[in-house]
């Protein structure tokens, strides 16, 4: 009905972006796990589709065939509630993020090796001597 208000879940899903970026930044500045370990992607995972699956809730219903019949069917009847499309596609991607977070923080936190930096070709083997590079390492030229 075009006289009733409706909520605004298009500032809804900009900030539930903005909460997933703050959630995913602020787990990795705490340096839980080492980046590798699966806990970052099961952050993201869980934080992002949990809020789309609740602002699922405030969004205008959008026409869909009533699952009536089959598994989403009969959940639904349990529970005594209907899901829209939305919020039964981010089930499995929220399932995904807490198994990654828990196998994550299973690990011990030196399960993942530090990263090794890539050695620079240019650079000298270890005791070798350190030359000057560059236009003042050449030797200077002889004026006629």
């Amino acid at each position: 009905d075009a006289c009733l208000p409706r909520h605004p879940s298009q500032i809804y899903e900009f900030l539930m972006g903005v909460l997933t970026f703050g959630v995913v930044m602020a787990v990795e500045r705490a340096k839980i796990r080492r980046a590798g370990s699966g806990l970052i992607a099961g952050v993201f995972l869980t934080c992002y589709f949990s809020c789309r699956f609740t602002v699922e809730f405030f969004k205008e219903f959008q026409i869909e065939q009533l699952r009536t019949e089959g598994p989403l069917g009969a959940i639904e009847q349990a529970l005594g509630m209907h899901f829209r499309m939305g919020q039964w596609l981010s089930v499995l991607p929220i399932l995904l993020g807490l198994f990654c977070i828990v196998r994550a923080l299973r690990q011990d936190k030196d399960a993942i090796p530090e990263p090794v930096p890539l050695a620079d070709p240019d650079a000298p083997e270890p005791g070798e001597p350190v030359t000057a590079v560059g236009p003042s390492a050449a030797p200077p030229r002889k004026r006629k």
